[in-house]
């Protein structure tokens, strides 16, 4: 039996929509194995053979057997940390863990790069999954049926708060408000500030991070689907905070904290008066990724 850590990921970091994504040191933990028939413990959801480990890791036993003999019992034992439907990529765990679980059961037939390539498969675009394999920041692209992606790492003169609400936000309901266009001088200024936005996480340069935060082409639309984002945004900014955007299609907030005395003291009854109960929990950057033992 193999045990699988995968870290939470937020992906798009303010205006690195569907390209950047942070490892947080949140995880979920799978143990994976071999089995007569297909048995779950600790299933939240999909207790199914429609469960996103169970699909994912078949996709690879699929490719694998090239669709003969196909292994079709598991064992898979959950043990998860990440809010369902959060914006923390706890879909990608879930596709990560399944695809290394499989892998590891066959015996490591295929690369890290491979498992990504499957991973963008399933999921569609590599903002949560390469940061889940590689851990750190990760800047992912697709191109001509290629994943590109390159690791860098954060100045440690920031950190990192994540709030979360008590509601969920499916990926798909999101995706529903987005504009099929966006205008040019959007698109340039994504371009610009997304560039900028590596340059002063690697380099901790706090003053332009805090210029250069701001999204056009997804969160505009996604706000609307959060009560209160606009205020909690302007509190948080005017309490220690740098910068405040949603974790991936939200409903979570990532925050890029200054000033941490401040922040820890007023945030949590800002988010105390309003409607929706808020969690605000401080992270730190996984830059190990998913993890495995044999257990």
């Amino acid at each position: 039996m193999y045990k699988i850590s995968v870290p939470a990921t937020s992906a798009n970091i303010g205006p690195g929509f569907d390209s950047f994504g942070l490892a947080l040191n949140l995880y979920n933990h799978f143990f994976i194995d071999y089995a007569d028939d297909l048995i779950f413990e600790n299933c939240e959801i999909a207790n199914n053979k429609n469960n996103l480990v169970y699909t994912s890791a078949m996709a690879l036993f699929n490719d694998y057997y090239k669709g003969e003999h196909v292994p079709r019992g598991l064992y898979i034992k959950f043990e998860t940390h990440i809010p369902l439907s959060s914006g923390l990529g706890s879909s990608a765990t879930c596709i990560v863990a399944g695809l290394i679980g499989a892998n590891l059961l066959l015996g490591q037939p295929y690369s890290t790069e491979k498992l990504l390539e499957m991973a963008v498969g399933i999921e569609g675009h590599p903002d949560n999954v390469a940061p889940a394999f590689f851990g750190g920041l990760n800047i992912s692209t697709t191109s001509r049926n290629r994943i590109f992606h390159k690791k860098v790492r954060v100045s440690d003169r920031y950190s990192f708060y994540v709030l979360i609400p008590d509601f969920t936000l499916p990926t798909s309901q999101s995706r529903v408000v987005l504009p099929e266009q966006v205008p040019f001088k959007d698109a340039a200024t994504n371009i610009a500030n997304a560039s900028l936005m590596v340059l002063s996480l690697m380099d901790g340069d706090k003053d332009t991070l805090r210029l250069v935060s701001k999204d056009q082409l997804h969160e505009p639309y996604r706000k609307e689907l959060i009560p209160g984002f606009d205020f909690i945004k302007e509190k948080v900014l005017g309490n220690g905070g740098l910068s405040c955007f949603l974790s991936g299609a939200g409903p979570s907030l990532l925050c890029i904290v200054e000033n941490t005395e401040q922040f820890q003291r007023n945030i949590p009854a800002v988010l105390g008066g309003l409607k929706s109960k808020w969690m605000i929990q401080q992270v730190d950057i996984d830059y190990n990724g998913a993890k495995w033992t044999q257990v």
